[in-house]
């Protein structure tokens, strides 16, 4: 901070001093200036000056001889120009350019320092006509107003005549003397140049307006704060170029400021407000507060500065009146202080390694370099220009807009990355939750079938297990028809225990992919005679007529017997077991096409509709109503 605020002593002393351009060599005030070409030509070297030291001449009194005699050459002059203090100014012109007859309008251009300034022009008849102009003079006012800033006077100069024209002028501004840099031009020479200075400065300002807008847009598309600072810096970029290149008043003078043209001045806040805009900005573009902390906060509190700096530059400019050579010097060490950090910035950025860093880091480079070239432009002119500027904004603009492209581009790959890993995520989540859901329906599924499996297995070994203690306790009493009876359901039943075993093992093996399918080919109607032959004991004990019907007389098929006798069989089973005594079950097998249908159908109570549903789950008990329906069971084999 010391070696900034030297530097700003320096600048603010080395302004003051250059300030006041080093006078031209020294002319002969007594002789006209010649106007040969049509070129803007400076007449300060052959301008002859009088200090009006508190007698307030009288241009009656200044064309006195008396007074005449006093004049001396701006060159020549041994006093040194104050503020506050009138002077009388004398010039002579000569029109000899080779077609002066169409070139006798001639423009007058005095310095802006001049607040208040009064041209005397000779007449025809001998008298003087003053025309009244300056700084501060507002525009209704003046005599000659191409544009609104500026101090414009249209004389006339005929062919090869001399025309003497005198001026008082003075600077009402503290510490500010008038420099006397007066410049005259041909009037079509001077509107040419107007047209193509202000044809440029509208293009400027349109290319402002147009990225404002674009970036205002993207900000209430994507709610980027980057895209609203962003947007704040070009509004006062255009303002201050505006203002600078004295296009600003001519677009609101007469509604802001009428009568107070100085006032004018302060839209120079424009420039500390486009500098906080600009800081806020790099702080939001590069996310500085994560990226690198410490700059981030002292980015902020460089913001910050810009407020007090403002509000000391507000209260020079009216205790001075409007004397930029002291207001501006808190804008000169606000604009060195903001453009030294962000050089410094430079090195600590690029250490990041962020791909948007090299974006701010070539943006500061060129806005820099106009800053300076600006300042360098204001010390060594009194009017000077903002066209360096002007260049670097555009070059500068380029590339901060590239670079929010780049961002956004960046920020929609980003996100669509993260909503891939999100629906990534969520499909591996959901597929460990399925197969969490599958483990735990096998596992349910398991603990029902060995609860189920384990009903199915007490059936026949009560059987066989009562069948055995009655042999054994009626071994002398059994005839030998009772005992084969016996024997024969002690069969069955292990016929159907070593079934249900066979059922577990398969269903091991369906679950390791090992169970085999075996075909043979035979015809499948004379197996499902088989295997309802096999059940007809079970349904004379019960006095159910079992029946086996078709369509065909034989269907010759591939087939696995053992598959087919555990599906069949129970179908069969459960329609015996629920057919009352008397009843009847019949077993069809008919051929559709290709398709191989078998149904079941008994003259059962039959199943609910609302049941249906549960026609699977085993041991689900259905509900007897009092009108019998007729069950099916129907299942394709191709």
């Amino acid at each position: 901070m010391r070696i900034l605020l030297y530097l700003w002593i320096f600048l603010s002393i080395f302004l003051t001093g250059c300030s006041k351009p080093s006078a031209p060599p020294a002319a002969t005030g007594s002789q006209p200036y010649i106007l040969d070409s049509p070129d803007n030509h400076r007449l300060r070297g052959h301008l002859q000056i009088l200090p009006d030291t508190g007698r307030s001449y009288t241009i009656g009194d200044i064309v006195q001889p008396q007074l005449q005699s006093r004049f001396v050459s701006f060159a020549d002059k041994i006093f040194e120009p104050r503020s506050h203090q009138p002077y009388w100014g004398k010039i002579q012109l000569e029109n000899r350019l080779p077609d002066a007859d169409m070139h006798s309008e001639w423009v007058l251009n005095f310095t802006g320092t001049f607040t208040k300034l009064t041209l005397f022009k000779p007449a025809e008849n001998g008298a003087w006509i003053p025309e009244l102009n300056g700084t501060f003079v507002p525009a209704h006012r003046k005599n000659f107003v191409p544009v609104k800033t500026g101090n414009w006077f249209k004389v006339v100069l005929p062919p090869r005549e001399v025309v003497t024209l005198y001026f008082r002028g003075e600077s009402a501004r503290t510490a500010l003397p008038p420099t006397f840099h007066i410049y005259v031009q041909p009037l079509a020479v001077y509107y040419d140049k107007l047209v193509r200075e202000k044809t440029w400065n509208a293009l400027f300002t349109g290319f402002l307006l147009m990225m404002l807008l674009y970036n205002l847009i993207k900000f209430f598309v994507v709610r980027d704060r980057s895209y609203i600072y962003y947007s704040g810096y070009l509004l006062t970029v255009a303002l201050y170029t505006a203002h600078s290149a004295h296009d600003l008043k001519d677009w609101v003078g007469d509604f802001v400021f009428p009568n107070h043209p100085a006032y004018h001045n302060l839209f120079k806040i424009s420039l500390y407000l486009g500098l906080m805009f600009w800081l806020a900005f790099i702080r939001s573009f590069l996310k500085l507060e994560k990226l690198l902390p410490r700059w981030d906060r002292y980015f902020r509190y460089l913001t910050w500065l810009g407020a007090p700096l403002m509000a000391a530059f507000i209260f020079l400019a009216f205790r001075y009146n409007f004397s930029y050579v002291i207001d501006d010097q808190t804008t000169l060490f606000y604009i060195v202080l903001v453009t030294i950090s962000g050089f410094v910035f430079i090195y600590p950025l690029y250490r990041t390694k962020d791909p948007k860093g090299y974006f701010i880091a070539a943006g500061i480079s060129v806005i820099s370099l106009g800053f300076l070239l600006t300042l360098f432009s204001r010390i060594y002119q009194t009017e000077f220009t903002v066209a360096y500027l002007k260049v670097c904004t555009i070059v500068e603009i380029l590339i901060f807009s590239i670079g929010l492209a780049y961002r956004h581009k960046k920020q929609v790959t980003d996100k669509q990355q993260a909503d891939f890993a999100l629906r990534e995520s969520r499909l591996l989540q959901e597929k460990n939750q399925m197969e969490a859901d599958r483990l735990q329906e096998l596992n349910d599924f398991k603990s029902r079938f060995f609860t189920n499996i384990t009903h199915e297995f007490r059936t026949p070994l009560t059987v066989i297990l009562g069948m055995t203690e009655r042999l054994t306790m009626d071994s002398g009493r059994l005839t030998e028809s009772d005992a084969k009876d016996k024997l024969k359901l002690i069969k069955r039943n292990g016929e159907s225990l070593l079934r249900l075993i066979n059922q577990i093992l398969d269903l091991a093996k369906l679950e390791s992919n090992t169970l085999k399918i075996n075909y043979i080919q035979g015809d499948v109607l004379t197996y499902l005679k088989y295997v309802a032959e096999s059940l007809h004991s079970l349904a004379n004990a019960q006095n159910v007529l079992l029946q086996v019907e078709s369509n065909q007389i034989a269907i010759v098929m591939d087939y696995d017997p053992e598959r087919f006798l555990q599906i069949i069989h129970n179908l069969l089973s459960n329609a015996i077991k629920f057919t009352p005594s008397g009843g009847k079950v019949i077993l069809r097998g008919d051929l559709h096409g290709d398709w191989l249908h078998v149904s079941v159908s008994d003259s059962g109570p039959g199943i609910p509709a609302d049941e249906l549903p549960h026609l699977f789950e085993r041991f689900f008990r259905q509900k007897i109503r009092n009108t019998p329906k007729r069950a099916a069971r129907v299942s394709g084999f191709p």
